[in-house]
């Protein structure tokens, strides 16, 4: 029976591996103490995590930067008509 909490796996994904890898994936998730399925549902929940670990430090970076740019461009664009007008 499944533990409360847990959703029923409906879905399959086929990775293809080779021999060494596949070795790998097996004694990785045994050491676990899980089986391949339960290891590679565990680092994709890892992988988003992080993921989400790194998008709250770098969306306000790229906000940053995407205002310098703006204004950046502004800049450029005044010294263009600058440049027009002093001609």
């Amino acid at each position: 029976m499944r533990e409360k909490g847990k959703k029923k796996k409906e879905k399959k994904i086929l990775i293809r591996v080779n021999r060494e890898e596949k070795k790998d994936a097996e004694e990785f998730a045994k050491k676990e103490g899980k089986n391949v399925s339960e290891f590679f549902r565990g680092l994709l929940e890892e992988y988003k995590r992080n993921n989400n670990q790194i998008r709250i430090y770098f969306d306000p970076i790229k906000e940053q930067i995407s205002r310098i740019e703006r204004d950046t461009m502004k800049i450029s664009e005044i010294r263009k008509s600058v440049k027009k007008i002093l001609r």
